[in-house]
């Protein structure tokens, strides 16, 4: 009758939610200081720009960003600590994977 008795295992695959139009972000692009989580990304003229975030669930090794970023923006993923905001920076494509 398809029931799992006491001591019998199956496996299950949940999908929690569907959600479209969401930025995500890698999580290593995500700063932390304190209880303040910071984005840094590639503004006009090549120049970083800081932006305080708000993040909402994570999606294997991403997170979902619910406030402080815009689609379009260039998130800066690697260097952080190398720069600052007002930087000029030669940003180049994010190979995800690496």
């Amino acid at each position: 009758d398809g029931r799992l008795l006491p001591g019998q295992f199956g496996r299950v695959r949940y999908r929690a939610s569907e959600r479209n139009g969401v930025i995500v972000v890698p999580q290593r692009a995500i700063q932390q200081l304190q209880s303040v989580q910071t984005v840094y990304t590639v503004g006009a003229g090549n120049k970083v720009e800081a932006h305080a975030v708000k993040t909402g669930d994570r999606v294997g090794d991403a997170w979902i960003i619910e406030q402080g970023l815009k689609p379009g923006d260039r998130v800066i993923v690697e260097g952080q600590l190398r720069i600052r905001p007002g930087a000029q920076v030669d940003p180049k494509p994010f190979k995800a994977g690496r």
